[in-house]
């Protein structure tokens, strides 16, 4: 399957929206629905249907890309150097840090500050260099807001998302089903499988989204992978 997000442009103008076109006419229809504005998408972030290599051997699922107060205002636009990585990453290009949210060059961005609390524990134990080449982390869908809405289920761009975490999962790479766990257990069913075999881990509270071998029911096969050679 080809890669869609080869065809979204992350330059900046003035009036930025990043919205996948295929996705364009779901958007606009969920925003007319009204909802919550905890539920609002703010298409003036970057979205991150994923962020690492997509062939990493420990895959992170999680809901949808979160939004702080300080991101929220229309007129908040993202630097230079996440706009890059961003870009390298959706394109599958080589970057130093895969997973770009544990790159020092961006540690004044809200991103930074979530990932380095939720993976704290796990990169003092086998390094940020470990967590940043062999960790992805998938989302559910990847438009930025407040509270995750579990029945935005139908963009065509997640797809491709979808084809990537059964290509991992035939790859046999370890699954951290950390957030929206019935949204992936639907779009994939083979996650079952997957799980009696071994090769799902899950938080011990669904809240607590912090790795640490306390909240982590195999916190040492989690190490184990992120630390393994690459095949």
């Amino acid at each position: 399957m080809r890669n869609p997000w080869l065809d979204l442009d992350l330059r900046s103008s003035s009036d930025s929206r990043y919205v996948h076109p295929a996705d364009e006419a779901v958007v606009q229809a969920y925003a007319a629905k009204r909802r919550g504005p905890e539920y609002a998408l703010a298409t003036h972030l970057l979205p991150e249907p994923w962020v690492g290599r997509l062939d990493a051997p420990v895959v992170m699922l999680l809901d949808n890309p979160g939004l702080s107060d300080h991101e929220s205002g229309p007129h908040w636009t993202p630097s230079d150097v996440l706009r890059h990585r961003a870009q390298a990453s959706l394109r599958q290009k080589r970057l130093d840090h895969p997973y770009y949210w544990l790159d020092d060059e961006l540690s004044d961005t809200e991103g930074y500050g979530v990932a380095v609390d939720r993976l704290k524990r796990v990169i003092a134990d086998v390094g940020p260099e470990a967590v940043g080449t062999n960790l992805v982390t998938l989302s559910a869908h990847p438009y930025h807001s407040f509270s995750f809405d579990d029945r935005l289920r139908t963009l065509p761009s997640q797809r491709f998302t979808v084809a990537a975490l059964r290509r991992a999962i035939a790859n046999d790479a370890l699954v951290v089903a950390l957030r929206a766990r019935k949204y992936w257990y639907t779009a994939v069913p083979e996650l079952e499988q997957h799980d009696i075999r071994g090769r799902v881990l899950r938080s011990n509270s669904p809240q607590n989204v912090t790795i640490t071998p306390r909240n982590m029911d195999d916190y040492d096969a989690l190490c184990r992978a992120l630390t393994a050679p690459r095949r």
